[in-house]
């Protein structure tokens, strides 16, 4: 059985060559965005480099296992977003970290978002929610000059907090 240790969304993660340690830069709990107004038909994009990392692990007496993980978006409402997956293999080791690169994301109101992480081992029909990471944004609304002007999506306030 694969057990989830822990997840962390931040800016960018860099794995040492000779250690085979990993180094998470700017761990990311919240956001402040400004979005122009836009009809409501659509729904802003906030591109910024984030990862979502995972380690994972198998028991000490389990035989190897691999899966899929999830990674889905849900804005404050708890309306899904997108979302996106990543293969977890512990078939030949006890331990494996998984990352998953994430262009942006979108943006429809203030509040607490969750990237929600869940695991479907290959062997089971069901996955299973193993994860909740919790991220604040704080978008400050300003009218749009014209209503057919596209609608630039700005985080000149994003905020970024290391651990």
């Amino acid at each position: 059985m694969i057990r989830h240790i822990w997840s962390v969304l931040c800016s960018q993660t860099v794995t040492d060559a000779q250690t085979n340690n990993v180094s998470l830069f700017n761990v990311i709990e919240q956001l402040a965005v400004t979005i122009k107004d836009k009809p409501a038909r659509s729904v802003p994009f906030l591109p910024m480099p984030l990862e979502v990392m995972t380690l994972w692990e198998r028991g000490e007496h389990d035989q190897g296992a691999m899966g899929k993980a999830t990674v889905d978006v849900l804005d404050a409402t708890g309306e899904r977003l997108g979302g996106s997956e990543m293969v977890v293999d512990v078939s030949k080791a006890h331990r494996c970290r998984s990352r998953l690169v994430l262009n942006g994301i979108p943006i429809t109101t203030s509040g607490r978002y969750v990237l929600r992480v869940a695991l479907r081992e290959d062997d089971d029909d069901h996955s299973r929610v193993v994860a909740e990471i919790p991220l604040q944004v704080t978008v400050t609304r300003l009218p749009a000059a014209d209503e057919t002007e596209e609608t630039p999506l700005s985080a000149p306030g994003t905020t970024a907090q290391a651990m």
